[in-house]
């Protein structure tokens, strides 16, 4: 989840409407430099990788793979987001 806030007065406000928060929870706040620095940093480390040809799929599978990364991709560009955290906790749990 990403918001942006204001900090006045000792206190950050949203400066937009904001759901799925839970009171009680703690959250961290980045400033715009640090969210560059760590897009920039995740750039370096995860560069994609557009084909491998030692990675055994098929053209169907992997079509398969692109428009599921594609619906993936746009559904967090609307803002369904959830905690990295509860993903691992659910594939831990398939084991």
């Amino acid at each position: 989840m990403s918001i942006r806030v204001t900090f006045k007065d000792g206190v950050f406000e949203s400066l937009e409407e904001v759901t799925g928060v839970h009171p009680g929870q703690h959250y961290t706040v980045f400033s715009d430099e640090e969210l560059d620095d760590i897009r920039g940093t995740l750039d370096t480390v995860l560069s994609p990788v557009a084909d491998d040809e030692d990675d055994d799929l098929s053209d169907a599978e992997r079509r398969a793979l692109h428009e599921a990364l594609s619906t993936s991709w746009k559904s967090a560009e609307a803002g369904h987001l959830r905690p990295g955290s509860a993903t691992l906790n659910e594939l831990r749990q398939r084991r």
